[in-house]
């Protein structure tokens, strides 16, 4: 199968090494390091996996290896930017970053990371807690001390 990333509805940064996508649906930001970011820009349609290894390889000097490909594939698609029909079940679960990293003695740099975190919307934003519960008037200070017995 041929990857297909989702790229309506997503904004993208672009960071130095990495970029934020911020899908407007569902409110998450994904942190992609260059990587993932290079796996995820070469899901058009086009392209197999072992395609895409090759490609990793002449552009940032990764091993030509599908299986660090679908590692990332499965970060992407668990961050819901890949169209999951584009996507072929792996038969068995993708190794680990460790493994990977162990597998071709890679800096953790190189193996492609997808973090995700929720982020709230601006009505969230702008209320004290973040919820529906109506804005609670601020504590009283601390009543003042009585003074104290001199000995």
């Amino acid at each position: 199968m041929k990857p297909i990333a989702i790229k309506k509805g997503i904004t993208i940064e672009e960071l130095p090494g990495e970029i934020i996508a911020y899908d407007l649906g569902s409110h998450r930001a994904h942190c992609l390091n260059r990587s993932a970011v290079e796996i995820w820009r070469c899901c058009d349609g086009t392209m197999t996996v072992e395609e895409i290894a090759s490609r990793l390889h002449q552009q940032i000097g990764l091993p030509k290896d599908p299986e660090l490909v679908r590692l990332g594939l499965e970060q992407l698609k668990a961050a819901r930017l890949l169209e999951v029909e584009s996507v072929e079940p792996a038969a068995d679960p993708p190794p680990s970053r460790r493994a990977m990293s162990r597998r071709h003695s890679l800096a953790a740099m190189a193996i492609p990371v997808v973090t995700s975190i929720a982020v709230p919307t601006a009505a969230m934003a702008q209320s004290r807690r973040g919820g529906t519960h109506p804005p609670q008037p601020p504590h009283p200070p601390n009543p003042p001390r009585p003074p104290r017995p001199h000995h």
